[in-house]
């Protein structure tokens, strides 16, 4: 059998040093971000004797947030680039909590039942179909110790009802997923503890701007996405899952 190809066509190398500027600032940009750090902390509740592996940390986002709860925190990339960022942003903010590693995602360079706690956020969208995604998820659930939490954040195909499946039709995005493709992509020693939606499609673009409401006021907004129906119309995913 072939196996399924997982190289990254992006070279974010030469996206590092605008990565947070292009992705990270402004009012709107902002508040999605403090929502999905807010959103993955209450799911994972760190302290001070947890030890969490964040997959694909880019410029150290999740690290930096969960950091703050003083848990034991390990940071891999493959891109030296990202990683130089993260660090210098760690440094800035006196973190002595954070290891920074380089490393395969489809490889990870460490011993099996490792951690407490396995959090991967805007990574496995890169990858498309379920298959190649499917190698990561694997790799994540082999250095979780038994009863350990994984945390994964996925694009949502059911997004505005209609909006995800014509995104994907035209291409304009590269991968996104359903609540049916969860089957496929967990380990079957994974038991689903929450499905959580991130956050309406658009909202930001449209209310935050127009009605010039407070953050209170925009967060009761978001958190709809939180429960159900919203949550499968939200625009990406947050998936807590625990090992067997």
């Amino acid at each position: 059998m072939t196996k399924p190809d997982i190289r990254l066509t992006v070279d974010y190398s030469n996206l590092a040093k605008t990565y947070d500027a292009s992705r990270y600032e402004g009012s709107i940009a902002e508040f999605r971000l403090s929502y999905v750090l807010n959103t993955i902390t209450e799911m994972i509740e760190p302290t001070s004797n947890m030890k969490i592996l964040d997959v694909a940390t880019g410029t150290g986002k999740a690290a930096l947030a969960l950091a703050d709860r003083n848990a034991e925190i390990t940071a891999l990339d493959y891109t030296d680039a990202m990683l130089r960022i993260a660090q210098q942003k760690t440094k800035d903010a006196d973190y002595e909590n954070i290891q920074f590693v380089k490393g395969d995602a489809a490889n990870l360079p460490f011993e099996s039942n490792q951690f407490d706690v396995v959090v991967s956020l805007n990574f496995l969208h890169l990858f498309t179909p379920v298959h190649r995604q499917k190698i990561f998820v694997r790799e994540m659930h082999r250095v979780l110790r038994p009863g350990g939490m994984l945390v994964i954040e996925l694009l949502n195909y059911y997004q505005g009802v209609f909006i995800g499946p014509l995104r994907k039709r035209f291409g304009y995005d590269l991968g996104f997923n359903g609540p049916g493709d969860l089957p496929i992509l967990l380990h079957p020693e994974f038991r689903i503890d929450h499905v959580v939606g991130g956050h309406l499609p658009g909202m930001w673009r449209i209310f935050y701007p127009i009605s010039k409401m407070s953050m209170r006021t925009s967060q009761s907004l978001a958190s709809l996405t939180r429960y159900r129906p919203w949550k499968y119309f939200a625009f990406n995913l947050f998936i807590q899952a625990t090992k067997a």
